[in-house]
């Protein structure tokens, strides 16, 4: 999904969330969640605007802080910090690059 990221963080169009949908498509498995999350940051960044990122990053880490969080909450919220990561770090310059499909 990397590809995906590398070009959400120049804009987040309605093309490019039906793509990133399909490809999320034709994975299977444990692949397949994660790209459903990717999409979800997607539909999120185009709704909420560029600020959503660091919001729910700031937000997640405070559910994370909490001890009455289920593990397997944590494992997802974990995630959701991880790909929401990658996208702070895309818009950054840090490791995606102008990846195509």
């Amino acid at each position: 999904m990397e590809p995906f990221v590398a070009r959400a963080v120049k804009a987040v169009t309605d093309e490019l969330i039906t793509e990133a949908t399909e490809a999320a498509g034709a994975l299977e498995g444990a692949q397949a969640e994660n790209a459903k999350q990717y999409v979800k940051v997607m539909e999120r960044i185009a709704q909420k605007g560029a600020g959503y990122v660091e919001a729910e990053i700031g937000r997640l880490g405070g559910l994370l802080a909490k001890t009455s969080v289920s593990p397997e909450k944590r494992k997802l919220f974990m995630l959701r910090t991880s790909i929401l990561n990658s996208f702070k770090e895309a818009a950054a310059g840090g490791s995606a690059g102008d990846g195509e499909l």
